[in-house]
């Protein structure tokens, strides 16, 4: 599986933009087919990782969707909400408050996003992802 960076669902295109590490490209797909995809090629489907983040953690919104490794997905908004940006927990460098409702989130890449959400709620996504990696390493 290539390093996934972030994934946008485009509207406009009606396709994805996926962002890679060393590259960016858009697929005639959405965000939650794609994921089921990758869940698929690793023995799983999208539902069933979110099935088994609330087996650990109880009902949530929300939710981030375990890979393979440390590459965790994790949504800054609703799933199927139209602003939304899937990020992989292993390629966040950092956050840093640009004021009470933006956040510039930088890549591993390098690269930065500014994105229309408080540093607090994106930092609670970002906890939560990779703390389900360590519950599901524990139980390896």
């Amino acid at each position: 599986m290539k390093d996934i960076l972030l994934m946008i669902d485009d509207k406009k295109r009606k396709g994805l933009y996926i962002k890679y590490f060393d590259e960016s490209l858009y697929v005639n797909d959405d965000s939650l087919s794609f994921i089921n995809k990758i869940c698929l090629a690793y023995g799983s489907t999208r539902k069933g990782r979110i099935e088994s983040y609330r087996y650990h953690f109880g009902n949530a919104n929300k939710v981030p969707i375990w890979l393979i490794q440390d590459s965790c997905l994790f949504p800054l908004l609703a799933p199927k909400n139209k602003g939304n940006i899937w990020f992989n927990t292993k390629h966040i460098d950092s956050a840093i408050r640009i004021n009470s409702y933006l956040t510039k989130v930088i890549l591993s890449n390098q690269e930065s996003v500014i994105v229309n959400t408080n540093i607090r709620t994106f930092n609670k996504q970002l906890s939560r992802a990779r703390y389900f990696i360590e519950v599901i390493k524990q139980n390896d």
